[in-house]
């Protein structure tokens, strides 16, 4: 009898579930004898093999369409696929899809056993019906370089053949090698802080949004960008070579240019982050006379400005509207406020922000370190999200062959671009996703407040707290750890 139970418990649950564990516990002792038989530790090439390790693994237990909001991004990506592809557009505007891909698996939560059985059931089925059809689903506008990435996987996926689940799944890798990369690079250029970075990128909640279509892959790829060549600029090397300076600037402008129009403009604290550097560097070159600098600083400034005048535009057209009547909230059928009613009513606005505050900051803190996956279905327990604070705040230590060069004015810098990203995070949810009757902002969610964590602990660091020598390979044995029993949750709640 005991023979037959387990028998037929080895279905494809079963076999993902040793598979992924086993990965993640293979994983755990490659990291380990790393660490103990290696002299050289770097900490950018450790994260790269932890990054892709989990997350494959993530990607094969949060089936698609289970991440926040997927299926909308899946189809932006599926809609520019057809642009790469050469498909012709539909004249009704609907989105063109292989007759095997329109009802392939876009269940998006409270997932179950059988789900997952017959989702990896016909993985590597070779009847594939190729024929293009018209669906009756609407592609969102968007940035379409927001999934250029994903776009390419299902790209090649369609090229080679694939089964649905195999296609979709390569867009998410495609996306997860972009950020993997884009990190890995960052984590090399920032001067201090390495082991922030490292713990930053392998939240759960920011493995499962990199590793999904979600454009929060790219805009946080752009953040992390954005922030690391800062700090490379203000704390780092002081005598690079010019041309490499120059290439450095060229890359930050790209992506500050890139980034600004993303979440109706959330972003542009991090947008103009680099405006700080010119105030440090503006004070060096006038009191050492390194007027040769002045070139290089000076295209940054007038970058600076082109995005402040953006900025500033935009802001104005939004102020236009004075009345009291917003944006129509589709889910709530009604009308939000307007941003006219707030700038009549201020006390109003700080009322609704403090009650939002007071009442859910603890679970957008939870939110923040993965205290819920998918679509909000999958909890985490508290006592496997809290390491990964404790983890975030013990990388921001001093390091003992690290120098602390910032200022009260860097910190305090750091500090405001955080809570200026969370400030317009849930404006825009104030404006766009919350009717005007609610006493509280619908619709925020902690992942909202990731793309500036990174400033505001390194703000925190100070000679009188340090880490200790070994911090970065303790931190970097301890995530992988961590993800033993995240993965183990995420797959009991199949049951």
């Amino acid at each position: 009898m005991i023979r037959e139970i387990f028998s037929s418990g080895k279905d494809e649950y079963y076999t993902l579930t040793n598979v992924v564990l086993l990965c993640v516990v293979v994983l755990v002792i490659y990291i380990g004898l790393k660490i103990f038989t290696k002299k050289k530790f770097v900490i950018e090439k450790i994260y790269l093999i932890i990054s892709i390790v989990l997350g494959v693994c993530m990607t094969l237990i949060i089936p698609v369409g289970s991440a926040p909001d997927e299926p909308t991004h899946m189809y932006v990506s599926y809609n520019l696929s057809n642009k790469l592809m050469g498909v012709d557009e539909n004249s009704e505007g609907y989105l063109l899809m292989r007759k095997e891909d329109i009802d392939a698996y876009t269940q998006t939560k409270w997932l179950t056993r059988e789900y997952i059985n017959g989702y990896y059931s016909d993985l590597f089925n070779q009847d594939i019906d190729d024929e293009l059809v018209v669906t009756d689903i609407e592609v969102s506008d968007s940035n379409y370089f927001l999934y250029i990435f994903s776009a390419l996987g299902i790209t090649v996926g369609r090229l080679l053949g694939l089964d649905s689940i195999l296609m979709y799944l390569l867009g998410r890798w495609f996306n997860m090698l972009f950020f993997s990369g884009v990190t890995y690079f960052a984590i090399k250029k920032i001067p201090f802080g390495k082991s922030v970075v490292f713990v930053w990128a392998l939240l759960p909640i920011m493995i499962q949004q990199t590793c999904s279509f979600s454009y929060d892959c790219v805009i946080n790829a752009l953040c992390i960008l954005i922030i690391a060549m800062t700090f490379n600029f203000m704390y780092g090397e002081k005598n690079a070579k010019r041309k490499q300076v120059y290439i450095d600037i060229a890359m930050m402008t790209v992506s500050c240019l890139l980034l600004l129009p993303c979440k109706g403009y959330a972003l542009l604290p991090v947008a103009i982050f680099p405006l700080f550097i010119l105030i440090k560097k503006a004070k060096e070159i006038i009191l050492e006379k390194q007027y040769s600098k002045l070139k290089i600083y000076g295209t940054l400034a007038l970058v600076c400005l082109l995005i402040v005048s953006v900025s500033v535009v935009v802001i104005k057209y939004i102020s236009v509207s004075t009345g009291t009547e917003g944006a129509y909230v589709e889910w709530a059928g009604k009308n939000a406020n307007s941003v006219g009613y707030f700038l009549s009513n201020p006390i109003e606005l700080v009322s609704i922000f403090k009650d939002t505050m007071l009442k859910n900051g603890t679970s957008y803190i939870n939110q923040m370190f993965g205290g819920y996956l998918g679509w909000m279905e999958i909890a985490v327990p508290f006592i496997f999200v809290f390491p990964f604070a404790v983890l975030l705040l013990y990388a921001g230590l001093f390091h003992e062959n690290e120098e602390i060069c910032m200022t009260l004015g860097d910190r305090l810098w750091f500090v405001f671009v955080f809570l200026a990203v969370d400030f317009l995070a849930c404006l825009g949810m104030l404006l766009y996703w919350t009717p005007a009757d609610a006493r509280f902002i619908e619709g925020v969610q902690g992942r909202y407040f990731l793309p500036a964590l990174v400033p505001v602990v390194l703000s925190m660091r100070t000679k009188r707290l340090c880490g200790g020598r070994y911090k970065e390979k303790i931190i970097s044995l301890m995530v992988p750890i961590m993800y033993i029993f995240v993965v183990t949750t995420i797959l009991k709640s199949r049951l």
